[in-house]
């Protein structure tokens, strides 16, 4: 199964809620009517926005993989190719995983990258667009990463 992009669904609200996300102020993200993710049931991923910090800032995610939290910074701009196409560009900056998945960085980068490109290529406003990362950052495990300030 591959990554949807969708509403989070009312029955999975108790799922969402048990992660105890937070925004990059440390504000509580409760499960809210109009609040989407990107999902791939099958291998228990769900890619969660929890903010950014304004123009020019990396936009946080939460990654849950399978019980795992992981903490993702992304900086997005728009390109312009020689062809005149256009594609959404990806810098991911960072990313904080448990050490418990130091023998699996090879998946969580792909596990990031599917779901960004889900994240934008399901939306229809973006039809005319690819995407393309120009950056990916080597995941860096720690014991707890609830506690990485952001």
């Amino acid at each position: 199964m591959a990554f949807v992009s969708e509403r989070i669904p009312k029955e999975d609200w108790s799922m969402y809620n048990s992660w105890e996300l937070k925004d990059p102020m440390r504000k509580p993200l409760l499960e809210r009517e109009f609040a989407h993710w990107v999902a791939d049931r099958e291998r228990k991923a769900y890619f969660c926005g929890l903010g950014g910090h304004g123009f020019d800032a990396p936009w946080a995610y939460a990654l849950m993989w399978d019980g795992n939290y992981i903490l993702v910074w992304v900086l997005d701009s728009m390109r312009r190719n020689a062809d005149s196409s256009k594609d959404w560009c990806y810098n991911i900056s960072h990313i904080w995983a448990p050490k418990t998945l130091s023998d699996k960085s090879d998946e969580i980068v792909e596990l990031i990258k599917e779901a960004l490109s889900a994240k934008f290529i399901q939306n229809p406003k973006n039809s005319h667009l690819g995407v393309a990362f120009i950056n990916v950052a080597t995941p860096r495990f720690v014991e707890s990463v609830k506690e990485v300030v952001v």
